[in-house]
């Protein structure tokens, strides 16, 4: 054995803890799951605390990750004593929360518990209230910070006052091989499924139907492109709470003929 192999140490496997209070499902569940698989893979421990009801919860259980319920569905003093004994017991390495609620009970109920750290990850572009409360919970309650995109790490940095190096701007990736040209199916056999021409020009959004996606600008940008590319199709694909509004606007615009909402989809890729 060479003293190169000697002096190496074998890699510390750490006990990472998720937390998600939201019950919807979306571009932020699945990053957090490939994410947890991902470090599993590395040999890491997984668990996620999240509510019976959250989607993410029966999600995790059928990829194999290790699952706690906790009662994440308001900020209560319930959620906070059940969180603190659950993390006094099993002690992990780092928590990485994901959303508000679960975000608030962490940080309270992680006071004084110095033997791990707490991770912030920011998921959404929406604003953030600039209060006292807000900037001891990203600047103090947080060991660090990760969003995932460079503006959305300008934007709280500016508006919280966060060092720069206490946030890291960490962009979801997506599986490649997943959408190569190998593995798609005929494009003839699926627009033929969604009454698309073979002719037409395609647009996609893959996205929760929220408010902060951009849905209402597309949906009057289409209005404006078919007047010069009449043959031009929409497809939306992704749910949410804002699915009647989005099909109101459909009809207002007098798009009817243009945009398809496919819904909620685990083949995205087809």
């Amino acid at each position: 054995m060479t003293q190169q192999k000697q002096d190496q140490k074998p890699p510390q496997t750490l006990h990472i803890v998720h937390t998600e209070a939201s019950q919807g499902w979306g571009g932020q569940e699945i990053r957090i799951l490939t994410e947890a698989k991902a470090m599993q893979a590395q040999g890491h421990q997984i668990t996620l605390l999240a509510p019976k009801a959250a989607k993410i919860h029966q999600a995790a259980e059928k990829l194999g990750l290790t699952v706690v319920t906790m009662s994440y569905e308001k900020r209560s003093f319930k959620a906070i004593f059940a969180t603190r004994r659950w993390l006094k017991k099993q002690r992990p390495d780092i928590v990485n929360t994901h959303s508000s609620i679960d975000s608030w009970v962490v940080a309270i109920a992680a006071l004084s518990l110095n033997f791990m750290r707490t991770v912030r990850t920011r998921h959404i572009s929406a604003p953030i209230k600039i209060n006292g409360i807000n900037r001891w919970l990203y600047r103090k309650a947080a060991q660090h910070i990760v969003t995932t995109g460079e503006t959305l790490r300008q934007t709280i940095m500016r508006d919280l006052q966060i060092p720069k190096e206490h946030i890291t701007s960490i962009p979801t990736g997506i599986d490649l091989q997943r959408y190569s040209r190998e593995n798609l199916p005929n494009q003839r056999v699926q627009r033929a499924d969604l009454g698309i021409a073979d002719d037409a020009i395609v647009l996609g959004i893959v996205a929760t139907l929220r408010s902060w996606k951009g849905h209402d600008d597309l949906l009057h940008a289409l209005k404006a492109v078919i007047k010069t590319q009449a043959n031009t199709q929409l497809l939306i694909v992704g749910d949410g709470p804002r699915r009647e509004h989005i099909e109101a606007l459909v009809r207002e615009l007098n798009l009817q003929n243009h945009v398809h909402l496919v819904g909620q989809r685990d083949d995205v890729e087809q």
